[in-house]
């Protein structure tokens, strides 16, 4: 049980990466559609994790944004319950 307290639910995980990629890199949508060569309903689709990103996604993104490792982890692969 207390192993769940700490995950995050699905319900919230669109909005936390939706943040991420429009706060904390300060880039519109638009802009990250274009830089992963998508629609801007494909972007839509990958933040709010209805698709999910290719492994040459996240590389371009991490590139893109100069990412560590963590947070790769903390943006891409967070632990998810519905």
């Amino acid at each position: 049980m207390a192993a769940e307290a700490n995950m995050v639910k699905k319900a919230d995980l669109a909005r936390v990466r939706e943040i991420d990629f429009t706060l904390m890199f300060e880039e519109s949508i638009k802009k990250l559609a274009e830089a992963l060569g998508l629609q801007v309903s494909g972007a839509w689709a990958r933040v709010n994790g209805k698709t999910d990103f290719r492994a040459s996604e996240i590389e371009k993104i991490r590139e893109r944004y100069n990412l560590s490792d963590a947070d790769l982890v903390k943006i891409f692969f967070t632990s998810v319950v519905s």
